[in-house]
């Protein structure tokens, strides 16, 4: 019986230890199946970070292909200019293009648009402000070989949009502070904006059961700051905004009120924003001024680039005008360039010499040239503000008007300026400005008028009937509202 059971007990111990064996060498079998599996699975995800990585550089390329097209421009670009721009695209070894690089035009639900529409979108940062939008979509597909020779493919697609915020929508724009002080009786509809501080003031308080004596009807923001009424200086003095504003004719101390939000209320009506930029956001990159904030040398020698002025300026002519540039300016955009020179004769007394020239189409007659010299006349007003004379070219609107609306070409863009003659700049020491006035009735079609000098409007200007006002925008240095007085 012992013996028996021995015989047994051995053929079990056989059969344990093949079996063993047998469990060992599956499971090395098993490991090294799993261990190539793993370096397939990772060669493979390799291929394919790198097939993705591949498809989203085409696409970051056509997205820098349509944001060139886009600066140069200064607004949408077609289907055809982007197709055209896309005719070469960069190869990436091992993969290839199964699907072409394209950024088409779409509309507001992503579906293909060949006219590349603008639509119209509110600004949700901007408080009555309306944008333009133009939508594309950016899309490709690349393929590759993986390491078990089988096609991978990888597609990628993205949304862009380009938002214009005409700054023609707006009443008033600032790009410094600007300043209302106890004005006479006026509501200001439509929009009104300042890069900088908001200093607004009535008369007349609305506490004392009084109606103040300036109101809006519009939205009004800024980017700097706000200040009605009275405010407390550094050295704790209680003051009228705005600053200095104890220098202008009928300064009584403290005796400046909040005006009135007639739409919805202050609160609905008011707010900071940040900055709106005149030349988009690209500003930035656009402006090379020759010194920095903290006043060091910048090393940019162009005065063609320094600073948002540029759109209110003739380009100095002996250095490069960047295009971004030089398609805002007014100098540029005008139809007709009126340019008073003022010199001083032998006697001290003052001399006025205008010269009028035409582009971009418009065309002037001798007769013409003459009746739009005889709506100019000059004198010296005194600017309580400045504090000082200010010799000024005063453009009598109404009689310039039938000969705008005669002269062939004409765009309704007009740039006025006047400089010292013997250097051809406005001298700090001899302030220079123009004046508009009897605007009530704008020429057919509007008036845009542009200007490097300070501006005056004198009185009703567009004030017809919403029938037959015109489209009316005046930028300049600063703008100063005169009453008909």
């Amino acid at each position: 019986m012992k013996t028996t059971t021995q015989k047994h007990g051995r053929a079990s111990a056989l059969i344990v230890t093949m079996l063993v064996i047998f469990l060992i060498a599956v499971a090395i079998g098993l490991a090294t199946t799993m261990t190539t599996s793993t370096v397939r699975q990772t060669g493979s995800s390799r291929d394919f970070s790198a097939l993705r990585s591949a498809a989203e550089g085409a696409l970051d390329y056509g997205y820098g292909v349509w944001s060139t097209g886009i600066n140069n421009s200064a607004g949408p670009i077609s289907n055809a200019t982007l197709a055209a721009s896309l005719a070469s695209v960069p190869a990436f070894p091992g993969f290839a293009y199964t699907t072409p690089l394209k950024v088409e035009g779409t509309d507001q639900y992503g579906r293909p648009d060949a006219s590349a529409q603008r639509i119209r979108v509110t600004l949700a940062k901007y408080p009555g402000w309306i944008g333009l939008n133009t939508n594309y979509l950016a899309s490709v597909k690349l393929a590759g070989q993986s390491p078990g020779g089988r096609t991978v493919e990888y597609g990628v697609k993205r949304a862009l949009n380009y938002t214009v915020v005409p700054l023609f929508q707006a009443t008033a724009f600032f790009e410094d502070n600007l300043e209302l002080y106890k004005t006479a009786p006026m509501t200001i509809g439509g929009l009104v904006h300042t890069n900088s501080t908001a200093y607004v003031s009535s008369s007349v308080s609305s506490t004392s059961g009084g109606t103040p004596s300036l109101a809006f009807s519009g939205n009004v923001s800024h980017a700097g700051g706000y200040v009605d009424g009275v405010w407390t200086d550094a050295g704790g003095q209680l003051r009228d905004a705005p600053p200095e504003a104890w220098n202008w004719t009928g300064y009584t101390p403290n005796s400046s009120f909040p005006p009135n939000y007639t739409n919805g209320g202050q609160s609905n009506q008011l707010s900071q924003v940040n900055r709106i930029e005149p030349l988009g956001a690209d500003a930035s990159s656009l402006l090379h001024p020759p010194f920095d904030r903290n006043g060091n040398p910048t090393g940019d020698t162009n005065p063609n680039d320094d600073s948002m002025r540029e759109m209110i300026e003739p380009p100095v002519t002996s250095y490069p005008d960047p295009t971004t540039i030089a398609q805002r300016r007014l100098y540029n955009k005008a139809g007709i360039r009126v340019h008073i020179d003022v010199s001083t004769t032998s006697k001290g007394a003052l001399a006025y010499t205008t010269t009028i020239t035409t582009q971009n189409g418009a065309s002037l007659t001798d007769p013409q040239k003459t009746a739009l010299t005889a709506a100019f006349n000059q004198q010296s007003i005194y600017d309580r503000r400045e504090g000082r004379n200010i010799q000024v070219s005063t453009f009598d609107v109404a009689a310039a008007n039938a000969t705008l609306n005669s002269a062939a070409g004409f765009n309704n863009i007009i740039y006025i300026d006047q400089t010292d003659q013997a250097t051809g700049t406005i001298l700090p020491t001899k302030p220079q400005a123009i004046r508009l006035k009897n605007g009530a009735t704008l020429p057919t079609g509007g008036l845009t008028v542009g200007s490097q000098n300070p501006v005056y409007i004198q009185g009703d200007y567009n004030t017809t009937s919403a029938t037959t006002r015109g489209s009316a925008a005046v930028f300049a240095d600063a703008v100063t509202i005169l009453s008909n007085g």
